[in-house]
């Protein structure tokens, strides 16, 4: 397919993609796809999208993908990083979370969370105030 005719596909057509068939689209493509388009997209066929493809959807798309998906786990941390623009992210990047709790429920660990999708150093700090320990994000 090339973006014009990506373009005149019909939305409900979209339905059908297999992950073989969205894997092997062309990257120049994608820009003709459209939010209705991206949203009738079976998961399993956006689970396996490229970095490259991602990064030629209208932001538009790029929203209705992050709409459909249940779970991010599958997919790359490259293409998370792609898919959610800088200032959306709230917790200081896209990376997995499960590495990032098991290093914040350590409070003996001094080392810092950085890199796997992390925009900035994460550190972690104790703090004994009269209650439990507490530990915080940096």
């Amino acid at each position: 397919f090339n973006v014009d005719q990506v373009k005149n596909l019909n939305p409900a057509a979209m339905t059908g993609f297999k992950a073989d068939q969205m894997r092997n689209f062309d990257p120049a493509a994608m820009a003709g796809l459209d939010r209705n388009k991206v949203v009738n997209i079976p998961t399993e066929a956006l689970e396996v999208l490229g970095i490259d493809q991602v990064r030629n959807m209208l932001p538009e798309c790029k929203a209705g993908m992050g709409d459909k998906l249940e779970s991010f786990q599958a997919i790359p941390t490259e293409v998370k990083l792609e898919l959610v623009p800088q200032e959306d992210r709230r917790l200081g990047g896209v990376g997995d979370f499960s590495a990032l709790l098991e290093r914040i429920s350590d409070p003996g660990s001094q080392e810092s969370v950085t890199g796997d999708g992390w925009d900035e150093e994460i550190k972690v700090i104790e703090i004994e105030p009269l209650l439990p320990t507490v530990n915080i994000l940096l």
